[in-house]
């Protein structure tokens, strides 16, 4: 009779378990004879034996609140220099301090909300990251110029925290199958909300002032605020477990064989290399610090921070300065605003492409094409800065590259760090992103009266190591996404 009765209290257990896992992914009941094929693959299951997707509800959540957080706090950049213009009668040069003390407090805080993500999970850190809407809103309701200072600096800090638990949110919830696409939704999803958000922000203001924008702002962000906290489900409780199909051909997988990804005659892999059969172990660290220093320690990690680092300094010269070349050889804003709407327009398409031949043909193919083309984009961009079609073409094709590049992330965590340590990785590749920007933008700035093709022969220069490390990064992770279940 015991054995009986335990027999039943666990059946009844696992029916529960299944239960909560379909009502939490949005998985129809005609999945039920299958599930024993495909259960631990949560989050999507293309390759399922019933041939019917699951719902990716939780990456599916997260998107949408990118893109409702890109349409509320989104323009409060872009507004803010002109509020205090018209508003405070204050100088441009105080316009570009509150927007430093915004990019760079978003620096100060990655390394912080890497480390919360790691600790206190992805979700928690995002939510309480959000509240730094609340602040952007405060800023057109604040006059007085010193407390306007303060409020710029914590609302970057907050967004610090903001930033880095969504993309580790993003890696943790999302299926390895689709992580590569889910990423570039990710990153189009807060441009695509801003450029709304915009539309609706400008007719606030003209119609009832920054004090009223600052208002619905502040409103819409508690309503955010709320709605993340009861609808998005936690990302460790439904993180996708990736299993590998048996093709009868042996494991391939990330080894010490010099990336050829084929473990035979005794072969062992890498000891810090991740296996596509089983998830990354988490990591043992408990020290912030301890954290840090051993993922800067690693050659992989070296090389994906040196991805980030090298083509955002390039990025950082063209956001400045392409606008401003664009407009002395053609003395004609409207070119300068149809450069914007075409380079973003192709660099969005390039995102998803990307996305797309990340999930298909592996995450290898596309950081090796992208780190070869962002020095000859930035080359191009030197040798066209005195013709005006030369320069918008050069000006086009090194968008979308960069672009493109930001897509590879994500998934490049995923691939290459712990389970315990990617919120810290994410971080530490946020900040090198806003040192990036800031040492971009002040050499092009400073480089651009001398001569100006000087920014960018520099940049590409600097951005020649690119090419190695794409190389590089491609032989490590050279393997067959194919062979492998979605996960």
């Amino acid at each position: 009779m015991t054995g009986r009765r335990g027999d039943g209290l666990d059946h009844e257990r696992r029916e529960t378990s299944e239960r909560r896992e379909r009502e939490t992914w949005g998985l129809p009941q005609r999945h039920k004879e299958h599930e024993g094929a495909c259960d631990r693959v949560i989050s999507s299951c293309p390759s399922c034996l019933c041939g019917e997707p699951r719902a990716p509800v939780a990456p599916s959540l997260l998107l949408a609140l990118v893109f409702a957080v890109g349409a509320v706090g989104g323009p409060a950049r872009g507004l803010l220099p002109v509020y205090v213009e018209s508003e405070l009668r204050l100088p441009p040069s105080f316009s570009s301090a509150l927007l430093v003390l915004l990019l760079a407090g978003s620096g100060a805080f990655a390394l912080l909300g890497g480390a919360l993500a790691d600790r206190l999970g992805e979700k928690r850190t995002m939510v309480a990251g959000l509240t730094w809407v609340l602040l952007a809103a405060a800023l057109f309701l604040t006059r007085e110029p010193r407390a306007l200072l303060v409020v710029a600096l914590v609302a970057g800090l907050i967004d610090g925290l903001h930033v880095i638990g969504a993309q580790a949110y993003l890696v943790a919830a999302t299926a390895r199958s689709s992580l590569g696409i889910t990423s570039a939704l990710f990153f189009l999803g807060g441009t695509a909300g801003t450029a709304l958000g915009s539309l609706g922000a400008g007719l606030i203001v003209e119609r009832g002032g920054f004090g009223a924008y600052g208002s619905v702002v502040a409103l819409a962000g508690l309503a955010l605020l709320g709605a993340a906290a009861r609808v998005l489900p936690d990302a460790r409780r439904v993180s996708p477990v990736d299993v590998r199909r048996d093709v009868g051909r042996g494991d391939r997988a990330p080894s010490g064989d010099g990336g050829t990804g084929r473990r035979g005659d005794g072969a062992k892999p890498a000891p810090d290399a991740p296996s596509p059969t089983r998830p990354v172990p988490p990591s043992t660290t408990s020290p912030q610090g301890h954290g840090f220093t051993r993922l800067l320690a690693r050659r992989d990690f070296l090389l994906v921070a040196g991805l980030r680092f090298l083509p955002t300094c390039y990025w950082g010269v063209a956001t400045l300065l392409m606008p401003l070349l664009l407009y002395r050889l053609s003395g004609s804003v409207v070119m300068v605003s149809l450069y914007s709407a075409v380079s973003l327009a192709v660099a969005a398409s390039c995102q998803l492409l990307t996305g797309r031949v990340s999930d298909r043909w592996g995450r290898g193919w596309p950081v090796l094409a992208l780190a070869t083309l962002l020095p000859v984009a930035a080359f191009t961009t030197a040798l066209a800065v005195r013709s005006l079609v030369g320069l918008f073409a050069a000006g086009v094709f090194g968008t979308a590259v960069a672009w493109s590049i930001s897509v590879n992330f994500p998934p490049l965590v995923r691939e290459l760090v712990g389970e315990g340590e990617r919120g810290r990785a994410l971080g530490l590749l946020h900040v090198l992103w806003v040192a990036a920007m800031l040492l971009g933008t002040t050499a092009g700035g400073a480089l651009v009266e001398r001569d100006p093709a000087a920014p960018f022969a520099v940049a590409a220069a600097l951005n020649l190591p690119t090419a190695a490390m794409g190389v590089v990064l491609w032989r490590r992770l050279r393997v067959s996404p194919r062979e492998y279940l979605p996960g």
